[in-house]
């Protein structure tokens, strides 16, 4: 038997082997005995997951109400690129909607918060696609559905109008339609109770919500409307602007105009306190800290939405496809983000890409920038592009499944000869 200390105790092969020490399986472990310095950053997740927190909007945090709080919900119309976005972004003081000089930007309803600590009033306001066809497809008739539906929702519209462009007969028609849009009032007395969550089922069956004859004469049913004449800065002839003016407060119910230019900024003050001295004495619906409903994903795909737009012209920029499909957090406080942009054939998979990637990597140096100033956080942007797999309203259904690939539906003569097939040959 051996009995040599050292023979006993030399080290073998396996275990002069130098082997990486592992990170914690728990993130919040106070045990950083096993923490490694030597390994460089890892990312939080996969780059392949989108974690909970990025896909949901931001959590409303516990904020104490004021006593007299106010709030005002105000949707937000007009011809596409008439400069709603830009309003939004000016009264709410951040970069929320994407903004650019082409039409139907906003392909959907965009929700901007603002809270006023001294007035104790909060706004929220509504962007919506433009409510007049930029051309005779399916998507512009379902875009102006979309704005239309939004009043409903609303205190108050805000209607806005290009000084410098001539109105058109959409233009005058779709005043027209708001101004016979209307609220029963006995509705309108029960959504105001419901948004102050004062409204409950025994009012509602003993009648309460029943207007009297003298409440309905003193209760307007018409929704409240004002009239913004935005980009005033670039006009040059003052008798026109004053006759578009005109002919426009014939044509509403407005119960005030306004001059502004968002680009500059003149007269936005004045329109911001105008709506904040609207407001309704109601609690507030998000923490004052907010600024908008957007999830962490949504301003990604919306900031390279905004860079796709300045870049692309024509048709191209309506035909890219925006996806995110990889959110990574890193350590040392960057974020990775994973977007997939999808179009309809090779031709335009050149038309992105550019010579040697160079116009894709303007696109992505761009979105980086405006996400950047949206969360206020480095941000490094991986771009894919890929030509589309199948019909644009069947993307959705399988982008988490790569090998699927959308198939048409069989015809009639098809499923009969498929059935005889499994039937086999008649005895």
């Amino acid at each position: 038997m051996n009995t040599n200390y050292l023979e006993l105790n030399k080290p073998t092969a396996s275990s002069l082997e130098l082997k990486p020490i592992q990170h914690p399986l728990n993130l919040h472990s106070e045990d950083t005995s096993i923490i490694s310095y030597k390994v460089p950053p890892k990312a939080l997740t996969p780059y392949y997951e989108i974690p909970n927190e990025a896909l949901s909007p931001l959590s409303i945090k516990k904020f104490d109400q004021p006593l007299d709080a106010k709030h005002l919900d105000i949707c937000i119309l007009g011809a596409p690129n008439a400069g709603k976005s830009s309003l939004l972004n000016h009264i709410t003081q951040r970069n929320i909607s994407a903004v650019s000089n082409k039409q139907n930007t906003t392909d959907d309803a965009i929700v901007g918060i603002y809270t006023d600590m001294d007035s104790k009033a909060q706004l929220c306001l509504i962007d919506t696609p433009g409510v007049t066809k930029a051309n005779n497809s399916l998507r512009s008739t379902l875009l102006i559905s979309k704005a239309w539906d939004k009043i409903q929702d609303s205190d108050m519209v805000m209607f806005v109008v290009d000084s410098v462009k001539k109105v058109d007969s959409q233009v005058k028609e779709s005043i027209l339609r708001l101004k016979r849009s209307s609220i029963e009032p006995g509705t309108q007395k029960m959504l105001d109770q419901m948004k102050d969550h004062s409204f409950s089922e025994e009012k509602f069956e003993s009648g309460s919500y029943q207007l009297t004859e003298d409440e309905k004469k003193y209760m307007s049913s018409a929704i409240p409307q004002i009239l913004v004449l935005n980009k005033v800065d670039l006009v040059s002839n003052k008798l026109k602007f004053r006759e578009l003016q005109n002919e426009l407060e014939d044509l509403g119910d407005f119960e005030k105009i306004f001059h502004v230019s968002a680009q500059t900024g003149f007269g936005m003050d004045t329109l911001r306190s105008y709506l904040l001295s609207r407001a309704k004495p109601r609690p507030w619906s998000y923490h004052p800290e907010i600024k908008s409903t957007q999830s962490e994903v949504d301003k990604a795909e919306e900031a390279m939405k905004q860079a796709i737009f300045e870049k692309f012209f024509e048709e191209l920029p309506y035909q890219i496809g925006i996806k995110v499909t990889g959110w990574t957090p890193k350590l040392n406080g960057e974020l990775r983000v994973d977007i997939a942009l999808d179009v309809r054939n090779k031709v335009q998979v050149g038309m992105v890409l550019g010579e040697k990637g160079r116009i894709l990597k303007e696109v992505r140096e761009r979105a980086c920038q405006i996400l950047t100033e949206k969360i206020q956080r480095p941000v490094v942007m991986n771009v894919e592009v890929k030509q589309r797999r199948n019909r644009i309203e069947h993307q959705n259904m399988f982008d988490s499944y790569d090998k699927v690939a959308y198939k048409k539906p069989e015809s009639i003569e098809e499923m009969n000869k498929r059935q005889k097939i499994i039937e086999g040959p008649k005895v």
